[in-house]
């Protein structure tokens, strides 16, 4: 992960983005996030083959947070905590379906929406009240405000907003 300076263009994009959700909400920082070259290749390769009827989208992803998240703004190449950790599990093995709820079927699925304010009730603050979001590419049939997909590949987290 890399913190983004204040005056990055990827910082000023998503923290424009970020803030049509939640414009009273202070960004602390924006970590570029360096995945794994294999979820990077299994990502591309789904985005390939299902390009001629999927697009790509830019959406928000909420998840719980056992440790504060604030510590990597500090640290970018701190360490991980505990397994039950969404930040720090997305962080090192992207969004998986294991993980997901099965709040709505007996299959697992992952949620995403384009707005960082549905997001924002998905982020459970167990330690602190500094809270994180994922900025994820997703790549779907269909763009709405929430996006619902059962794949790992088609899911890539590329930012991590750490704010409260």
């Amino acid at each position: 992960m890399t913190i983004l300076s204040t005056y990055d263009e990827d910082y000023l994009r998503v923290a424009d983005y970020f803030h049509t959700g939640l414009p009273h909400n202070t960004i602390l920082g924006i970590l570029k996030l360096k995945m794994p070259i294999e979820l990077i290749r299994d990502h591309t390769a789904y985005k390939r083959r299902n390009s001629s009827f999927m697009s790509t989208y830019i959406m928000f992803h909420g998840t719980k947070s056992l440790c504060d998240p604030k510590r990597f703004i500090k640290n970018p190449q701190d360490t991980f905590c505990n397994e039950g950790c969404g930040v720090c599990g997305i962080v090192r093995e992207g969004n998986k379906t294991k993980y997901a709820s099965k709040y709505y079927s007996d299959k697992r699925h992952m949620w995403f929406a384009s707005s960082s304010y549905t997001s924002y009730y998905y982020c459970d603050r167990y330690s602190s009240i500094t809270n994180a979001m994922f900025v994820v590419e997703v790549v779907a049939k269909y763009g709405d405000a929430t996006i619902v997909v059962d794949c790992d590949a088609a899911t890539i987290p590329k930012y991590l907003i750490i704010f409260r």
